[in-house]
């Protein structure tokens, strides 16, 4: 069984590797700043205790990660779309 440290190195490689792409693609989808750190946050604090804690094999991160985000701008377009509508 891995230690928390090890866990957390694991996380921090993927991180590293994956954060700039993940930001990128993200933007392009919502094209706010504010929103985009908002969703890649989350997308990366689902990761940790979705993947890294339950120590789950991802054959390719970046990839796993960018389907997330994906998923995760369809909620909040879902949102926004609701709270213009209430606007309106």
């Amino acid at each position: 069984m891995k230690k928390s440290n090890e866990l957390d190195d694991i996380f921090g490689k993927i991180y590293e590797t994956t954060y700039p792409a993940l930001c990128r693609y993200v933007f392009f989808k919502v094209e706010n700043i504010s929103d985009m750190e908002d969703i890649v946050q989350n997308v990366y604090v689902d990761y940790y205790f979705d993947v890294i804690c339950k120590r789950k094999s991802i054959e390719n991160p970046e990839a796993y990660l960018i389907k997330m985000a994906n998923h995760r701008c369809g909620a909040h377009f879902k949102k926004e779309a609701r709270i213009i509508t209430l606007d309106s």
